[in-house]
């Protein structure tokens, strides 16, 4: 009996320590194993063997890398669940594998990948298996990887990008579950995050994954960009959301669908300067078949492009951003014919903002509303109609069509359409080539274009309206040609110059040049309606006086004022003493304002004048008083603004001058405008008088004000008018 009982506390105890010392023994053959298949240095902080529940945890295992130091893969614990495997009838059975914290360390350099001698380990370690065996029968349930990173590292490029956060879920993995799941979610790193859902078909043979990304950040990935374009950075985010279909049997049947959208998109240059920037980029693919070359758009839209150009003498801000790429890869043409259809693209609300540094001024230009539309292109389109449109410079609009033979590119058709530009923004050019300002003047220009390999057809008429030049500056001219006396030559009735150049030729010729051939009939033209005025002025010289006006000074106003500024007044001094030495005949007076500024100022002094006659007591309210100190009374006085605001039936997020014409109103601004205007013609006439003009030596024009949106403050242009036979002045400057 005492012998039994010592025999079965020997086996009971062999068992505790049984238990206790096989995880030991398992971590040593487990680790030593495999590093005999992978090659790499391994270490396990602790492997736990359950026998009760016939499970493992192992915690803290590290893969090497080759050097032996590095880290390749670490994952803080692992869970399999083998309770339910059978060894039997070879069926294997795992009820659940888990993985947290799983870390892997990818490093790209140039083609090399840090993982790719385990593939060549494998191979050689690979044994070829001749016996004939049954199928494999396998269930791998609750497979699931918590709380992951991937880091990425291309040395080539010195990129990275982390997928954080990472978490897959795959419900089921056997050999008789036909359509297994798999769920996948993770982080970029701080840059946008991913979700993958896919399903596989196993009686069809057939796979569908449904992608998501959401807010990826552009800005991860700008160093990949660098191969195409010179930039300093990239700001934007991508969104996705399609669906892949594929085969399992055949690789190259494979089909995506879905939609995709940038967002923010902005490109900078040098000291972080915005080259381009994009709203936002989106498109609705309703299939792509990669391995087939072909898909099918039905719309890609982009929206508020922005385009920063500025330049000088010797460069500008594009300058080396795109890369040319002289790849002399030589590929197959036949296997990369593309097959689309594209039903609809267009830009919407484009803009481009344009500095020029190479005058005496910068010279700043805008064109906004930029919509560019087209439709159902595809592969077999010959013609590409083009339709667009523009806003220039808040003062005129461009339109017009544009047809493009894809096959042929030497073969397309451009029509424009330029209304009401407003010429005196362009004056810092006429200022620094002419050195006359232009002060005043729409152009209409009609432009058409036909070309093909053989022939150009090509007509350009121009509709210019009130043209008005300065006086000439003290620069001396770059160009020299008499361009008001050329302007004096066209003028037609009610100030109008219009003409037409049409241009014909063959490109092919070697001699033809479209820039020189137009140049050449504007020249010509010029010349015929030169000599045409002259003959009709020498036909009427003898029985009519020609009058001939000259302008000399430009009298500047501040918006709202009625009298002639102190400082200006020398000028009419100057211009009335020609008169009294007869050097001029006669002087011409005209006025041009901006009515809608003017209409601002005007309603801001008003309700200024109506605010401190207010503060004052009703017994001693003056006007006169209250219009003096408004002058004084800053735009943004609290009081003021708290005023304003009381009056106004305006919302808060109007501008100061909109709520005061509020509450005015319209009409009676109107009439405050037309009695400014006439009172600055009263004053004018007033003080001519106190310099002793006769009233037959001037003329104050009131029926020729027009609104310009260019001037930013009223003006009297000053004319000299000589008569007499001069038809030679035409042509003189």
């Amino acid at each position: 009996m005492k012998k039994r009982f010592i025999i079965l506390i020997v086996l009971i105890t062999s068992i505790i320590i049984l238990v206790f010392t096989y995880s030991a023994f398992i971590k040593k053959g487990f680790t030593k194993k495999i590093k005999e298949l992978i090659g790499r240095q391994i270490t396990i902080d602790d492997l736990d063997f359950n026998p009760a529940t016939f499970s493992f945890t192992i915690k803290g295992l590290t893969i090497y890398e080759t050097n032996e130091v590095d880290t390749f893969i670490f994952m803080n614990e692992a869970f399999i669940d083998l309770s339910s495997l059978q060894l039997k009838n070879d069926i294997y059975a795992i009820s659940e594998i888990s993985m947290d914290g799983l870390y892997i360390n990818i490093v790209k350099n140039k083609q090399q990948f840090n993982f790719d001698d385990l593939y060549q380990k494998k191979e050689t370690a690979s044994v070829t298996d001749t016996t004939t065996s049954s199928p494999i029968q396998y269930s791998f349930k609750n497979i699931s990887i918590r709380n992951s990173n991937i880091n990425f590292s291309d040395q080539e490029s010195k990129q990275t990008i982390n997928f954080s956060n990472l978490n897959l879920k795959l419900p089921e993995l056997a050999w008789d579950n036909k359509r297994p799941e798999i769920g996948l979610d993770f982080n970029f790193g701080h840059y946008g995050k991913m979700h993958i859902k896919s399903q596989i078909d196993q009686n069809n043979q057939t796979y569908t994954v449904n992608l998501k990304i959401n807010d990826f950040n552009l800005h991860s990935i700008k160093d990949y960009f660098t191969e195409y374009i010179n930039i300093k950075d990239l700001t934007g985010s991508l969104n996705i959301n399609c669906q892949l279909w594929g085969s399992l049997e055949n690789i190259e049947n494979l089909k995506i669908g879905g939609t995709a959208e940038i967002k923010e998109l902005v490109f900078y240059g040098d000291n972080h300067e915005e080259l381009a920037s994009i709203k936002s980029i989106s498109t609705d693919l309703l299939y792509f078949k990669p391995t087939k070359s072909s898909f099918f758009l039905k719309s890609i839209k982009i929206s508020e492009p922005h385009l920063n150009y500025s330049f000088n003498n010797e460069s500008n801000n594009w300058d080396g951003v795109f890369i040319s790429n002289n790849s002399n890869r030589k590929e197959d043409a036949e296997s990369n014919k593309l097959n689309y259809l594209i039903k609809s693209a267009s830009i919407e609300k484009g803009s481009v903002s344009i500095t020029d540094h190479t005058l005496k001024q910068a010279f700043n230009y805008h064109i906004k509303d930029i919509n560019i539309n087209t439709i159902d292109i595809e592969n077999q389109t010959t013609i590409i109609p083009i339709n667009y449109s523009a806003n220039l410079n808040e003062e005129g609009s461009l339109k017009g069509n544009i047809k493009i033979n894809k096959n042929q590119p030497d073969n397309y058709s451009i029509n424009a359409k330029l209304s009401k530009l407003q010429l005196a923004t362009f004056s810092p050019y006429s200022e620094y080539y002419l050195a006359y300002p232009i002060l005043n003047g729409f152009l209409t220009y009609d432009f058409s274009l036909s070309k093909t390999p053989e022939s150009i057809v090509n007509h350009n008429a121009f509709e210019i309206f009130d043209p008005i030049f300065g006086k000439k500056t003290h620069d001396n001219a770059i160009v020299k040609v008499p361009v008001r006396a050329a302007f004096n030559v066209l003028k037609g009735k009610n100030d109008l110059i219009k003409f037409d150049i049409p241009i014909e030729g063959n490109p092919s010729d070697p001699e033809f040049s479209l820039s020189e051939k137009i140049k050449t009939e504007l020249k010509k033209f010029l010349t015929e309606a030169a000599s045409k005025k002259v003959k009709e002025i020498s036909n009427t010289v003898k029985t009519k006086v020609k009058q001939l006006n000259k302008i000399v000074e430009i009298i500047k106003l501040k918006n709202a004022q009625d009298k002639i500024p102190f400082n200006q007044k020398p000028l009419l001094m100057k211009v009335a003493d020609r008169v009294v030495t007869q050097d001029a005949n006669k002087i011409i007076f005209s006025q041009y304002t901006n009515s809608e500024t003017e209409k601002e100022e005007i309603a801001l002094q008003e309700v200024k004048i109506q605010y401190l006659m207010s503060k004052q007591k009703p017994a001693k309210r003056n006007r006169n008083t209250a219009q003096a100190k408004a002058k004084l009374l800053s735009d943004n006085k609290p009081d003021f603004v708290q005023y304003i605001n009381q009056n106004t039936t305006l919302s808060q997020s109007a501008t100061i001058k909109q709520k005061c014409i509020n509450i005015i109103g319209e009409s009676e601004i109107d009439n405050l405008l037309n009695s400014l205007i006439s009172q600055r013609n009263t004053n004018l006439e007033e003080y001519l008088s106190k310099l002793k003009m006769a009233p037959n030596t001037y003329e104050i024009k009131t029926n020729q004000i027009i609104d310009s949106d260019t001037l930013s403050t009223p003006i009297f242009i000053i004319e000299e008018v000589f008569t007499g036979n001069h038809p030679d002045v035409y042509f003189e400057e």
